[in-house]
């Protein structure tokens, strides 16, 4: 089973299979650390484009003066320290798929720029005479939510709607309770660790707000401490696990929710029960109204043997 094949993911699965074929952009939504890299890249490796580049590029890690020599490439001596032409992103994805992650990033005057080339596929190196074409097929990501950004003029609505073509959005790991235990045994087997019961079920109960990236560092720190043992517990478990700051995460296609830590009395276990009750045994529900991870939450009734079944 490749990772594509993950039980949570499965919702999705029919749109990714049904796009991959075209070259419609697409625009992936969902929290840091969901995948969304992966599943950009298995688009391109499932189009008629995957026998040419994959061009990748996170727009928030190049600084705003950098990104449009990045983007369109320059010619020898278009501004100070070009020593050489340098051909650009575009170029580089001629005839396959530009991913840009972290759209929401781009300066006003790049997603004017962007917006040019989205619509003529022309486009200027810098200090070049001449316009080249790239044919290329446009990915994008962000784990902002671009309508609001839209809304308050901070994004433009017309490259808005160039980019989100075809939206997909990628549900968080706490979500997809399913996946994490497939990961976790797999990742276990690989390391000829056998893991406990009750830490496949702290793993599972669990928030994940680093999703992917931080399920990945957390079973890598098992690992080193479990493998004298062969066996993985709780013990084994990084010493500041469930104590994660502010959970930013997309509550629907149209908005996006801030959950942060607040301080607060421990409830009690009969608040804890009742919340439960109101939320038809969903612990991760019950955890965010009462302010908790749902891992504390999971200690909680463990100790007092109220787990539901």
């Amino acid at each position: 089973m490749g990772w594509i094949e993950l039980p949570g993911l499965a919702p999705i699965l029919p749109e990714i299979n049904s796009v991959a074929a075209s070259s419609v952009a697409v625009l992936l939504l969902g929290e840091t650390g969901v995948g969304k890299t992966m599943l950009a890249r298995y688009l391109h490796e499932h189009s008629p484009r995957a026998h040419r580049s994959f061009v990748a590029v996170n727009c928030a890690a190049i600084p705003e003066a950098l990104f449009e020599a990045e983007l369109f490439g320059h010619t020898r001596g278009a501004f100070t320290g070009a020593i050489a032409t340098r051909e650009g992103l575009l170029a580089r994805a001629d005839g396959g798929t530009l991913f840009l992650d972290e759209i929401a990033e781009l300066s006003p005057a790049m997603q004017s720029k962007l917006l040019s080339v989205v619509q003529e596929k022309w486009y200027y190196p810098l200090g070049a005479n001449t316009p080249r074409r790239s044919d290329f097929r446009l990915i994008t990501a962000t784990h902002t939510d671009l309508k609001t950004l839209v809304a308050e003029r901070r994004f433009r609505a017309d490259l808005y709607y160039r980019l989100a073509v075809f939206p997909i959005i990628v549900p968080p790991l706490r979500d997809r309770p399913a996946d994490i235990l497939v990961i976790a045994r797999r990742f276990f087997a690989t390391h000829a660790l056998t893991p406990t019961p009750r830490l496949e079920e702290a793993l599972c109960a669990y928030s994940w707000p680093g999703n992917l990236r931080e399920l990945e560092n957390t079973l890598e720190y098992i690992a080193v401490k479990a493998a004298a043992r062969g066996v993985a517990d709780l013990d084994h478990l990084p010493p500041d696990f469930g104590r994660s700051g502010p959970i930013l995460f997309l509550s629907s296609p149209g908005g996006n929710s801030d959950l942060s830590r607040r301080p607060r009395r421990s409830p009690s276990l009969e608040e804890i029960l009742a919340a439960l009750d109101r939320h038809r045994g969903n612990r991760a529900r019950a955890a965010r109204e009462l302010g908790i991870g749902r891992v504390t939450l999971w200690r909680r009734l463990k100790r007092a043997e109220a787990i539901p079944s």
